[in-house]
């Protein structure tokens, strides 16, 4: 890929991640104004989240199809099209926005996944790292950028702003993949004759590998810490009399520290197996996670969230760089798309045993049951990479080196 293929990608990420945390904050509030009750609110927020984890493999396998770019083209229309039913003002509209916006940034998302891991003329396995930590530095920033976009938007202009934003950030994505036409980026990977099944055949399969399974539980459980991160310690933060503002700040301070952690992550991988930085960010970051329902301190929240941010941060390259060695650039969109069906699963998962857990033992408790089970489930992850990387050949670029 050339320097201009690879910065159309890079704004392109940031684009969408910009994109989807400006939405993901404004629909919930923006139906109750506009005569919805929290129920509906929330079976709408739902619905987001879960067509994409019903046809996250048969997405990635169609980037192995019809190639990534095209894709995110039409994954960025569907997002474009998807901010007419938030325009419009009704319950309806909304939720149909909500449908299309759920599936186009499923695409979109699946498809830049793709391009990023695709391996490049003279690719090294450091080069390749470097080049995902790029690309994670880049998705970072984005989701640093949404949720304060779209609440100045919002502020200004009302939620319509913030829905206009999020139509001219889809439009923007589709302007970045010109330079990938041009270059020949991301087109259909090939071999896709070797297919011998269903989608969801072929992603079974593909779990049989234990390197392949471990990272999708990898990215599981990181998702499910961030979850907790984002949406449950505002709740236990505000019943212990912080302020909006201030736990508004011990969010942005995981960001920050995410953001710092990602370039690191190529030195890392070069001196540890993945294994041990799989673990270590897994258990760092439910320990972080699940500090919060023992501190009393600010400044021990403070560096809690900057534990947590920096160790789940490494979690998003690490999974992506162990999707291209251990899969073919054949079933790389199928890989992909199991890890963000994973990823989804997290979304809708977490909520329900978040919801379990507090009905017995309360907020606190369910943070340290939680954290209890991440440490658990880690382990598993650590035993499944170190298993099948002794018995697995990493798949590799022609004229790739070590």
């Amino acid at each position: 890929m050339s320097r201009w293929g690879w910065v159309a990608v890079s704004v392109a990420g940031v684009a969408y991640w910009t994109a989807l945390t400006m939405l993901r904050p404004l629909v919930g509030p923006y139906v109750v104004t506009i005569g919805a009750s929290e129920v509906t609110a929330s079976v709408l927020l739902g619905v987001f989240a879960l067509a994409p984890f019903l046809l996250a493999v048969p997405t990635g396998r169609l980037a192995d199809r019809v190639g990534a770019r095209r894709l995110i083209v039409g994954g960025a229309t569907v997002m474009l099209l998807s901010a007419g039913g938030f325009l419009a003002g009704t319950v309806p509209a909304v939720l149909a926005g909500q449908v299309l916006a759920g599936l186009g940034t499923l695409a979109v998302w699946i498809g830049l996944q793709t391009i990023a891991t695709l391996p490049q003329a003279g690719d090294s396995r450091d080069r390749r790292n470097g080049r995902l930590a790029t690309f994670a530095l880049f998705v970072g920033l984005g989701q640093l950028l949404g949720p304060a976009s779209g609440g100045l938007l919002s502020d200004l202009g009302g939620y319509q702003l913030g829905f206009a934003g999020f139509a001219v950030l889809s439009a923007l994505i589709l302007l970045a993949c010109v330079p990938l036409y041009r270059a020949g980026v991301g087109a259909r990977a090939g071999a896709v004759e070797q297919e011998r099944g269903p989608a969801f055949v072929d992603a079974g399969r593909l779990l049989r590998r234990p390197v392949v399974a471990s990272t999708v539980g990898l990215s599981f459980l990181a998702l499910v810490l961030i979850d907790l991160r984002t949406a449950f310690h505002p709740l236990y933060l505000d019943a212990q009399g912080y302020s909006a503002t201030t736990i508004g700040l011990l969010l942005s301070i995981s960001g920050v520290f995410a953001l710092l952690a990602r370039p690191v992550f190529p030195w890392l991988v070069r001196r540890l197996p993945a294994e041990a930085v799989a673990g270590g960010s897994i258990a760092l970051g439910a320990l972080a996670v699940g500090g919060v329902a023992l501190a009393g301190d600010l400044v021990v929240l403070g560096a809690l969230a900057a534990v947590s941010g920096a160790a789940l941060g490494l979690a998003q390259p690490l999974t992506l760089s162990l999707t291209a060695d251990y899969t073919a650039e054949s079933e790389r969109g199928l890989a992909l798309g199991l890890r963000t069906g994973a990823n989804k699963g997290a979304q809708l998962a977490n909520p329900l045993l978040m919801g379990a857990l507090i009905t017995v033992s309360g907020l606190g408790g369910a943070f340290l049951a939680m954290t209890a089970l991440a440490l658990g489930s880690s382990g598993a992850v650590v035993a499944g990479l170190r298993r099948g990387r002794r018995s697995a050949q990493a798949w590799q670029p022609a004229g790739s080196g070590p």
